[in-house]
């Protein structure tokens, strides 16, 4: 009498939890990794030096100069942008001791959030909020003429808005660092009045950012690079 044995089946594996969790790894290495770009206002093509030293990423407020002379700023960190558009609101609420009218009308928490994300603007005090105001596809079509950072007169000291920014930028950061960077065919005449500014603010120590070109130290960051890379 022959006995049929039971047909065993393969276990079956369901893959799906591993599919999810797979997906799930890999969303939040891509999310902790990339450095997402904020919106700037402004490229510049700035000019060339052997120099490797690095920018510090926080506590850094950067001027820029496009091409055709035109004065930009940008504050490195969020908190900052925040508390200079606040100031610029309300100059009282950074010196108690300033007679300083405000430079910026209220704008709503929406409008301040937004400011908050840009990198850099090149703006007027009167044209900032009804910038802040537009929508973001008129915000990009906006042409910034640059924030205005010559006096237009002497005696009373009014029309370089660049200096109260950087007023502004030493209330919201005590340990704030400045750095200029111009465009390589940028006139001679906005770099003055950026210089100038900056000595009128006693800020005598500052940074120039600048494009790494081959050279002595040029030559050491490429191959140090490819050796990272072997």
């Amino acid at each position: 009498m022959s006995i049929k044995k039971p047909k065993r089946g393969s276990p079956a594996l369901d893959m799906t939890a591993m599919v999810d969790v797979a997906f799930l790894l890999l969303t939040f290495f891509i999310l902790t990794t990339t450095k997402f770009r904020e919106d700037t206002s402004l490229q510049v093509d700035s000019p060339t030096s052997i120099s490797d030293t690095k920018a510090p990423e926080k506590s850094l407020t950067t001027i820029l100069i496009s091409d055709s002379g035109a004065v930009f700023i940008g504050f490195s960190d969020i908190g900052t942008r925040e508390k200079v558009l606040q100031f610029a609101q309300n100059p009282y609420d950074s010196d108690p001791n300033n007679i300083i009218p405000a430079r910026v009308a209220k704008v709503s928490n929406e409008a301040a959030h937004e400011f908050a994300a840009v990198s850099n603007f090149g703006l007027s005090f009167a044209q900032l909020g009804s910038w802040l105001a537009l929508s973001e596809e008129d915000k990009k079509k906006y042409k910034q003429k640059g924030v205005p950072a010559r006096e237009t007169d002497t005696v009373a000291h009014t029309g370089n808005e660049l200096r109260d920014w950087l007023y502004y930028a030493r209330w919201a950061d005590p340990e704030m660092k400045f750095t200029v960077k111009g465009d390589r065919n940028a006139p001679y005449s906005s770099f003055s009045d950026v210089i100038n500014t900056l000595q009128e603010m006693k800020i005598n120590h500052f940074g120039l950012i600048t494009g790494l070109e081959e050279g002595p130290k040029g030559e050491a960051a490429n191959k140090n690079k490819e050796a990272e890379k072997k």
